[in-house]
C-alpha cells in the first residue's frame, strides 16, 4: 500500500537528529514509540513515504513524507512526532475505523451524528494538539487545529467532533448532508480516502487553520519480522497498558531528578500517562468485542466479487447475505428500564447489528409476561420501535422469553442481548445459545451469561 522512500544523506542526518533530541527530551514518549510504534522493519523506526502529504498513523509505525517532515524545523518535527504517537496512544485508528464501518456516531443522550472523515480527523487533532501543548512536547505551528474552545484534552474526540459538526451545520441524523464541490468529507460506511488526499487544505477548518495529519486504517503499514507485508495483529492492550505504564514511571523519575520547571512538566505528564491507564472501558465497545468474537461478523463470499471494487481493477470479496443467524433482544419493560435507558442501548446494539447482518432480528418485550414482539426486517426499524415505546411496568420475569425463543425458531438462536437490572427470576437451566445480559445495576449477578455492565454515566 505504501512505497517506501530512500532517505536523502541531510534527510537521514536531520532524522538522526531529530530522533537524539526527541528520545533525550522526551523519555517516556520514546519508551512507547520503540516498544509499540516500531512495526516497520526497517532500522528508521518508522514508514518515510511519498503516498501520504504530510504525516499519518495507524497504531502501528509513525509515518512520515519526508519532503514535508524534514522541511520543518526541528521542533515542529518533534511535535508531529508526538501527535503521531498520540494518536496510538488514545487507539484512535482503531476508533476511527469503527464509526467509519458503521457510518455515523450515537451519544448517551439518543443524539446521532452522520460519519464525516474530514470533521473526525479534525477532533483528533483538536485533541491530541491540546495534549502536546500542555505537555510541552515539540513547538507548535499557528496553522495546526487548536482552539480550546472547539475541543480539549479533557474531552473525548467525539464529543470535540459533535463540537464540529455543530460549528460547520452538519444536522442530527445519519445520512451526512450533500457535499459540495471541493468538500473532502467522508461518506457513511465508506473507506477513508486513499492516502494522498491529504489532511486538510487551509482554511477548510474553523479558524482558518488546518488539519497535520491522517489517521488511516488500523495496521496499515504492518511489517512481518522477515519485512514482508502481513496483517497486522490484534492491538495488544495488556502491552498497551504496561507501556503506558513504564512511561508514567519514566515521567516520574524525570520529575525526581529535573529542575523545578522540568518537574513541573514530568509530574504534569506523568499524572496524564496514569489517566490514559485507568481501566475504564466504553461499554459499548466491550459489548461489541465480546459479542462480535462470538457471534462473528460479516462473512464474505469469493465466489461472489465486490462490484464496487470491480471498476477499480480489484477483485474482492463481496459479503455474504447474512453473517449471523437468528439474533434477539430481550426488553425489560418492568419499569426498573426508563424508555431513554432503552433507546440509548439500543442505539449501541444497532451499529453493532449493522455489522454482524442476521438472518432474523426481533426485540421481545417483557416484564413478568411477553408484552409484544417486534419482526425487525430492516435495521433502522429500531429508530420507529424507539419512537413507539413499550408497554408493560409489572414485575420482571425473564423466563417467558427464554419460553417464547424455545417455541417460535427452528434452529438454535445466534444470541440473546437481554436489557435490564438483572432482578427478576431467571429461567433453571442455561439455553444452549449465546446470551448477553446488559446491565444497568451496579454489582448485580447473573447465573450464566456475558454480562456487560452499562454505566449509569452512559444515560446522563
Amino acid at each position: 500500500m505504501f512505497t517506501h522512500k530512500e532517505l536523502t544523506f541531510p534527510q537521514k542526518n536531520a532524522w538522526m537528529e531529530t530522533k537524539t533530541m526527541f528520545q533525550w527530551k522526551h523519555a517516556p514518549w520514546t519508551h512507547i514509540w520503540r516498544t509499540m510504534l516500531d512495526n516497520s522493519g526497517t532500522d528508521t523506526g518508522a514508514v518515510f513515504t511519498c503516498d501520504i502529504p504530510t504525516a499519518a498513523a495507524d497504531g502501528t509505525n509513525l509515518i512520515f513524507n519526508p519532503d514535508y517532515f524534514f522541511a520543518r524545523p526541528i521542533g515542529e518535527r518533534i511535535f508531529i512526532m508526538g501527535h503521531e504517537i498520540g494518536h496510538g496512544i488514545f487507539d484512535h485508528p482503531r476508533t476511527f475505523s469503527k464509526y467509519r464501518k458503521i457510518g455515523y456516531i450515537t451519544y448517551a443522550d439518543g443524539f446521532i451524528l452522520p460519519f464525516i472523515e474530514q470533521y473526525v480527523q479534525w477532533a483528533g487533532d483538536y485533541f491530541i494538539n491540546d495534549m502536546l501543548i500542555e505537555s510541552k512536547i515539540g513547538v507548535y505551528n499557528k496553522d495546526w487545529l487548536w482552539d480550546r474552545v472547539i475541543g480539549t484534552q479533557n474531552q473525548s474526540v467525539v464529543d470535540i467532533y459533535r463540537n464540529i459538526c455543530a460549528i460547520m451545520g452538519v444536522p442530527p441524523g445519519k445520512t451526512p448532508p450533500p457535499k459540495k464541490p471541493g468538500d473532502q468529507q467522508g461518506q457513511p460506511g465508506k473507506t477513508p480516502p486513499p492516502p494522498g488526499n491529504g489532511p486538510s487544505r487551509p482554511g477548510d477548518a474553523p479558524g482558518g487553520q488546518q488539519g497535520l495529519d491522517e489517521v488511516i486504517e488500523p495496521g496499515a503499514t504492518f511489517k512481518s519480522k522477515d519485512g514482508s507485508d502481513a496483517p497486522a495483529p490484534e492491538r495488544n492492550n495488556i502491552k498497551w497498558e504496561s507501556a503506558i505504564a513504564t512511561a508514567a514511571e519514566l515521567a516520574r523519575q524525570q520529575a525526581l531528578n529535573g529542575s523545578a520547571h522540568g518537574r513541573a512538566l514530568s509530574e504534569a505528564m506523568a499524572r496524564m500517562l496514569d489517566k490514559i491507564n485507568e481501566p475504564i472501558i466504553d461499554w459499548s465497545d466491550k459489548f461489541h468485542g465480546v459479542f462480535t468474537r462470538k457471534v462473528g461478523e460479516w462473512r464474505y463470499n469469493w465466489r461472489k466479487p465486490d462490484r464496487r471494487l470491480i471498476t477499480r481493477d480489484i477483485i474482492a470479496p463481496a459479503k455474504s447475505r447474512f453473517g449471523a443467524g437468528d439474533i434477539f433482544i430481550g426488553g425489560d419493560t418492568s419499569g426498573s428500564m426508563t424508555q431513554k435507558e432503552m433507546s440509548q442501548c439500543l442505539g449501541v446494539v444497532a451499529g453493532v447489528l449493522d455489522q454482524v447482518a442476521p438472518r432474523r432480528l426481533a426485540i421481545i418485550w417483557c416484564d413478568n409476561q411477553i408484552r409484544r414482539v417486534d419482526e425487525i426486517d430492516d435495521i433502522f426499524d429500531l429508530e420507529r420501535i424507539q419512537k413507539e415505546g413499550t408497554s408493560g411496568w409489572g414485575g420482571t420475569d425473564f423466563r417467558p422469553v427464554f419460553k417464547w425463543i424455545e417455541e417460535n425458531t427452528d434452529e438454535v438462536p445466534s444470541a440473546l442481548i437481554y436489557f435490564t437490572d438483572g432482578d427478576g427470576d431467571f429461567p433453571s437451566e442455561k439455553p444452549d445459545y449465546p446470551v448477553f445480559w446488559c446491565n444497568i445495576k451496579p454489582g448485580q449477578t447473573y447465573p450464566w451469561g456475558d454480562v456487560i455492565d452499562v454505566p449509569v454515566a452512559a444515560y446522563k
